[in-house]
């Protein structure tokens, strides 16, 4: 059957208290084949790599959220959605144990008589996992696609399905401003950098002895209380493997288990925020990216992460040593998703120097927040235990963002190269100033800053610094980015 029943970004669940979840996702997967132009390729790609180039998608996904406001719906309340929009019955066959964050997706026709036109579907804005009181109603009408019926059966028992879902959503769902607390186990950031060993490797995903120093549990905050790793600043949207689970919030796998880079992702983004809050952003200052990120773990199958500014989701790869493994590969790609919250409208870019910028601001935010939460002794090597899988010399660096390169005479187009200047001069002006002042200034600086050159994004900085600090540290600032050719 070809009809179109449920629209996409969506899922229905079955839960019990006494039982597993389960549940039938409808947030289609996309094989590498499918896998649109990527944006920023950039966790496993190196100084001289060129961008990644991937086939064109076989079909066009549904935009499913406004960046800033997000909702996992693929329209607003009552607003048609498109039939191209919505998946076909056939996309059914991709059912997980996933949770049911976001059930009511049922796509309700605007019923006349038994026949509706499928370009007509809507949302029952009702049937959101909210807490309305008004029913999820179930359509009785036969919808028609391209001379094709699709059975009363097949709509009943989806729209069974959410009933049953938004029920036992409603029952156990924790009240809107809940927050709480848990354990996990994570790489701090991660064990080459931590245990100072260039000897150590991948192993296809073993966890040997020589790792197991490298564990560390820490406290996981902002949780739902779901038992599931979702909660105000991060959330686990699609996994590859089992989706950790815990009744206890308790979260204690090792690297050969699926669920340990989910804890990865989830700890990290989240540090990440709590940082970025603690500098003032959302209070005195502008927010930025505060909202609960998306996140795909193990979702494409090369040593390669990514950030979709059209999505604003984050992705992270499985090639040689998994990409969530290491904290500067995820804290890296959201670096991107913060700069692109801080544009409107959403994304920061994709000119050759903007990329430039955010792949150089993205390696300089890896290596600030790692060394702040978890100090290492080589803190300008970003990603020292994903990149054991594709360098030979030690140390092992996906790049540094302390290379002596500059504006006017290393430039060259290649936007992981051309990063390297752009974060040494961040990393100078940390070395100048204490983080704080210098973090301030530079995420400060880039708001309303969509597409700059580096000279444009240098006097803004400059300027920044100038007005939250005044002369010493507008000097300092400026005495970076002189060093680095980009001002004069």
């Amino acid at each position: 059957m070809q009809g179109l029943v449920l629209a996409r970004e969506g899922e229905i669940g079955l839960e019990a208290r006494h039982l597993p979840p389960v549940g039938v996702s409808l947030d289609l997967e996309v094989d590498e084949a499918q896998m649109p132009p990527i944006e920023h390729d950039h966790a496993g790609a190196r100084a001289e790599d060129g961008p990644l180039e991937l086939p064109d998608r076989r079909f066009e996904p549904v935009e499913a959220h406004e960046p800033q406001n997000r909702r996992r719906l693929a329209a607003r309340n009552d607003e048609a959605v498109q039939a191209g929009e919505l998946l076909r019955e056939a996309d059914l066959h991709d059912v997980g144990a996933e949770r049911a964050q976001y059930t009511g997706v049922l796509a309700e026709g605007a019923l006349d008589g038994e026949y509706t036109d499928a370009g007509t579907l809507r949302h029952d804005a009702n049937s959101r996992n909210s807490g309305a009181s008004d029913p999820l109603r179930c359509p009785t009408a036969v919808i028609e696609h391209e001379g094709r019926d699709v059975k009363r059966a097949s709509i009943a028992l989806a729209c069974l399905l959410a009933l049953v879902a938004t029920a036992s959503a409603l029952a156990q769902k924790p009240s809107s401003n809940r927050s709480t607390g848990g354990a996990g186990r994570v790489f701090f950031p991660n064990p080459v950098a931590q245990l100072q060993d260039k000897s150590l490797t991948d192993e296809k995903d073993s966890d040997y002895a020589a790792l197991q120093p490298a564990y560390r549990e820490v406290a996981l905050t902002n949780l739902d209380g779901s038992g599931y790793l979702v909660g105000d600043w991060a959330n686990i949207r699609s996994v590859t493997g089992s989706q950790a689970f815990s009744p206890t919030n308790t979260f204690l796998y090792n690297r050969h288990d699926d669920e340990f880079e989910q804890v990865m992702a989830y700890y990290w983004v989240t540090e990440a925020q709590k940082y970025i809050q603690s500098l003032g952003f959302g209070s005195t200052l502008r927010p930025i990216n505060k909202e609960s990120q998306d996140i795909r773990i193990n979702q494409y199958g090369q040593d390669n992460s990514f950030s979709r500014d059209t999505k604003d989701q984050l992705t992270f790869g499985k090639g040689g040593v998994d990409d969530a493994e290491d904290a500067e590969v995820i804290l890296h790609e959201y670096g991107h998703a913060m700069q692109d919250s801080q544009q409107t409208p959403f994304g920061f870019g994709a000119t050759v120097e903007a990329g430039s910028i955010g792949e150089g601001f993205a390696d300089y935010w890896a290596v600030t927040v790692s060394n702040l939460t978890a100090p290492t002794p080589d803190a300008p090597c970003v990603a020292d235990w994903d990149s054991v899988s594709y360098t030979s010399e030690t140390p092992h660096c996906l790049r540094r963002v302390d290379e002596d390169l500059t504006y006017r005479d290393d430039l060259d187009g290649r936007v992981h190269h051309d990063g390297q200047i752009w974060s040494r001069a961040l990393w100078d002006i940390r070395q100048a100033l204490d983080h704080t002042k210098a973090d301030t200034i530079i995420l400060e600086a880039q708001f309303d800053m969509k597409e700059p050159t580096m000279p444009e994004l240098a006097q803004k900085t400059v300027d920044t610094a100038q007005r939250l600090y005044g002369n010493s540290a507008r000097n300092a600032v400026l005495g970076a980015f002189r060093a680095r050719g980009i001002l004069s």
